[in-house]
């Protein structure tokens, strides 16, 4: 890398709030597909009540977790004062303190990952239920 793309070993830029969410965002839509596929193809989850059971125990999982990671990693974030670094960039952290820079954008991206797996899964909950009885998503009764 040249001197303008790196400082003190530190990769620039920065991280950005709007591109942490982002990736997050994608990799929870990407890890929806496995509840999704379970819930609807496993033989365990056929009866129209255990697969709605089993979405909406992810959907509750998921949210609750989200709002955890997000408080801590908004902490975080605020706490760093602009200065956000990446997970690669650990060995760059100096000071007793200097963990929250890396680990506020580790939080953010993990509550945008949980947020998502959680709204997804909503989403195909209700999708299961408004089948109304109707087709192979629906289940059996």
């Amino acid at each position: 890398m040249d001197a303008a793309a790196e400082k003190e070993g530190v990769i620039m830029p920065r991280l950005r709030f709007r591109d942490v969410v982002l990736r997050g965002a994608l990799y929870g839509t990407a890890a929806t597909l496995i509840p999704a596929v379970v819930s609807v193809t496993a033989g365990a989850y056929t009866w129209h009540e255990h697969r709605t059971t089993f979405l909406g125990a992810i959907t509750l999982v998921s949210l609750g977790v989200s709002v955890l990671f997000w408080a801590v990693g908004g902490f975080f974030w605020a706490c760093s004062s602009g200065d956000i670094r990446r997970l690669r960039d650990f060995r760059t952290v100096s000071g007793r303190s200097g963990g929250v820079l890396i680990w506020g954008a580790a939080y953010v991206r993990a509550g945008a990952f949980t947020l998502t797996i959680g709204a997804l899964t909503w989403l195909l909950t209700a999708l299961i239920d408004a089948s109304q009885g109707i087709g192979w998503l629906y289940g059996r009764y």
